[in-house]
């Protein structure tokens, strides 16, 4: 059949691909009791962005933002939630809001991913032949996808003892995301420090807590309302990197009511880097004026320096003052999607006799002059 699985008495089930993208489970008798149990799952909605899917009301515009910043940050997201919730679906989105530049390694026991990336390499897992041989598990995979030089790991799902490998890697440095069945963002994280466990009996509780506290960042737990049956992201949770009780802390970002989302304490946005759009070749970037790291500059007399601050003599200091989301020079305000285009104006000084027996007078300094450049919102509306 399509997809290079095998169906037989032998092997009763079979988990593949059809060629249109959609996914295949098959169980025959005497599995089943009397007939056959074909089930295909169609992903209707496998091309949309996050934006597409805020406008769907899966999210708000400004969790949606929140994600693509954090995604371009580098951070590791953990999709959890209950079968057919729409983490595949997330997931996808959330990969495909990765820059252009990175190179991209998904792995999953069927491919379902199909990120819109120059640079992404899909692996897939390959059961056991007759003999019992030739069997790659995502366990393999996993090791594998370390030597293609990846700049983001992806695992579909993670059900297993592929849990450890998962979180030895993001140890590493190496930004990931992954999908895990859950009931909460809390349980996902408990489940996460469980599975682990699966991969042998040197493997402790006490061991695996630090690195899951360590190693994700951001919880995205979706789910099914039972009201209206549409699917909807009713949690983002932070991974504090505090442990309790043997038990990693989760402190909440954004939380759906049933009506609303309703804001944590501490704002998302200070956990990620604000991604900025080039106003002329329309390219996302971080700068480092926005990343806390303090930039001097100097206006040359006659020239005007627009969306760019020389490393030069300091004529004004930029710090990012996270509370507020603002830039700060001197005593000015500026929002934190802002050029900065600076010029330096020679002052005419009206012209006066001169006395013989005075000293004449000294010019005064040439004045900077700050000139807030607006650039698009992202949609953050802040």
């Amino acid at each position: 059949m399509w997809g290079g699985r095998r169906l037989d008495l032998s092997h009763p089930f079979v988990d593949a691909r059809l060629p249109d993208g959609s996914r295949l489970h098959v169980a025959i008798p005497e599995v089943t009791a009397t007939h056959w149990a074909v089930n295909i799952r169609k992903h209707l909605i496998r091309d949309k962005s996050l934006s597409d899917l805020a406008d769907l009301g899966v999210m708000t515009h400004e969790m949606s933002t929140f994600l693509e910043q954090a995604v371009a940050s580098g951070l590791n997201i953990l999709v959890s939630g209950s079968t057919q919730a729409g983490k595949t679906t997330l997931l996808n989105a959330l990969v495909s809001a990765t820059p252009n530049h990175l190179r991209v390694v998904t792995i999953e026991e069927v491919f379902e991913l199909k990120p819109r990336l120059p640079d992404c390499i899909a692996l897939q897992t390959r059961p056991a032949n007759l003999q019992g041989e030739g069997e790659i598990p995502l366990r393999k995979l996993i090791k594998e996808a370390l030597r293609m030089r990846p700049s983001q790991l992806v695992v579909g799902e993670i059900r297993e003892a592929e849990a450890l490998d998962l979180l030895i890697a993001l140890n590493s440095g190496l930004p990931g995301m992954a999908t895990i069945h859950a009931n909460s963002a809390r349980d996902a994280i408990a489940k996460l420090q469980t599975l682990p466990l699966l991969a042998g009996g040197n493997i402790s509780y006490e061991f695996v807590a630090p690195i899951v506290a360590s190693t994700i960042d951001i919880v995205v737990h979706t789910t099914i309302l039972r009201s209206t049956g549409a699917r909807r992201i009713v949690e983002i949770a932070h991974v504090t990197g505090r442990i309790e009780n043997d038990r990693v802390e989760v402190e909440p970002l954004f939380t759906f009511d049933g009506a609303s989302y309703q804001r944590g304490l501490l704002d998302p946005f200070r956990l990620v880097e604000p991604v900025l759009q080039h106003p002329f070749t329309g390219q996302a970037f971080t700068g480092q004026a926005f990343t806390g790291q303090q930039v001097t500059g100097q206006a040359l007399t006659g020239q005007q320096l627009t969306g760019q601050i020389n490393s030069a003599a300091s004529l004004d200091t930029f710090n990012r003052n996270s509370e507020v989301g603002f830039l700060t020079t001197e005593r000015r305000l500026i929002p934190r999607s802002t050029f900065i285009e600076t010029s330096i104006q020679q002052p005419q000084q009206p012209s006066q006799p001169q006395q013989p027996s005075q000293p004449q007078q000294p010019s005064q300094p040439p004045t900077a002059t700050v000139r807030p450049w607006i650039l698009p919102d992202n949609g953050r509306g802040r």
